[in-house]
């Protein structure tokens, strides 16, 4: 799911709990995402090595 920027501004944009949720739930799907690398991939050597896991 991509996710939604808000727009912030003083005074403006309601500090709420949909506006919260959206923060939320970003950080969450990008977790996701490094997780879901993490798991498929395995480091070796250097920065620019990357392998990719082999399937059982």
């Amino acid at each position: 799911m991509a996710y939604t920027k808000t727009t912030w501004g003083n005074n403006v944009t309601p500090i709420n709990a949909d506006n919260l949720n959206n923060i939320e739930d970003g950080i969450e799907d990008v977790d996701d995402r490094v997780t879901e690398v993490e798991n498929n991939y395995i480091y070796f050597g250097t920065e620019e090595t990357w392998e990719e896991e082999e399937e059982e």
